[in-house]
């Protein structure tokens, strides 16, 4: 017998049984942890939280064999969830996975302390036993584990030093620069100062990109369409508050081009002007 967790959120679809999530909401919901292995007994606790969590612990409650907890709103991080059941009889079992809120901006991952992944895990070994071995298990899109979800931990890091080598800051902007993509269930998006490399896809309906206000950033921001939908559904740059002009010009910037890239960059007073 093996204890399998589902891992569930008000305001979320139904999680998968042994299956970790990275899609966690920072409202505060109330976290759902189900035992759906058979068992006379279970117990249930949280290893690790995030470092500014100050509710979950104290609020992770029992329900049969069944558990809730409350993570505090607005924090960012991982969750460590521990089950076992029938404790200290021959049919122990023991699982843990991970519950993970993304950070708001950039959707970083923030890893558990002491989070695991199978120790032989490799590209050629990446079988159901080293899947059932990953804390972190959640699907991965694109990269050496997205047939395998094992290195849910490696990946993270991944994001994060691609993030950090992408850009190296502009004025006011400071911190990491990264690559956001961009489609129509974001927009409208304002573009943050942090913001480097902005891929968008319109294949699902037009996008605006709202620009920062002037005299916050010297940053050159580079838009890039990455599905060559721009003939269909167009990408607006719109200008904050309305104010200023883009190429001189005192109206918004439409990209409507398939595949088109463009570069643009703030005098910091009143213009926004396109690069080559």
């Amino acid at each position: 017998m093996t204890a399998i967790i589902k891992i569930d959120q008000t305001g979320l679809s139904a999680g998968v049984a042994d299956q970790s999530r990275e899609d966690g909401l920072d409202t505060g919901a109330q976290v759902q942890l189900t035992n759906v292995s058979p068992g006379s007994t279970s117990s249930w606790v949280l290893l690790w939280v995030p470092d500014a969590d100050v509710n979950a612990v104290a609020s992770l409650a029992p329900a049969g064999s069944d558990a809730t907890f409350t993570p505090t709103a607005s924090v960012y991080g991982t969750y460590r969830v521990q089950l076992t059941v029938d404790a200290g009889l021959v049919t122990e079992s023991v699982s843990i996975r991970t519950f993970a809120i993304l950070t708001p901006n950039k959707g970083f991952r923030i890893p558990a302390l002491n989070e695991r992944a199978d120790d032989e895990a490799s590209l050629v070994n990446n079988g159901a036993a080293i899947l059932a071995a990953s804390e972190t298990n959640a699907p991965i899109a694109g990269g050496p584990f997205a047939s395998g979800n094992y290195g849910g931990w490696y990946a993270a890091l991944v994001k994060l030093f691609e993030a950090a080598e992408s850009g190296g800051g502009g004025g006011g902007g400071g911190g990491i620069t990264a690559r956001v993509t961009i489609t129509n269930a974001e927009s409208p998006y304002s573009v943050l100062v942090t913001d480097h490399v902005i891929y968008v896809d319109t294949s699902g309906g037009a996008i605006t990109l709202t620009l920062p206000a002037h005299g916050t950033t010297d940053q050159l921001f580079e838009i890039i369409d990455i599905a060559g939908s721009l003939g269909t559904n167009n990408c607006t740059l719109a200008r904050n508050g309305g104010t200023g002009t883009i190429g001189g010009v005192a109206a918004n910037y439409v990209m409507e081009a398939p595949w088109q890239v463009v570069k643009i960059g703030s005098d910091t007073v009143s213009a926004w002007w396109l690069h080559n």
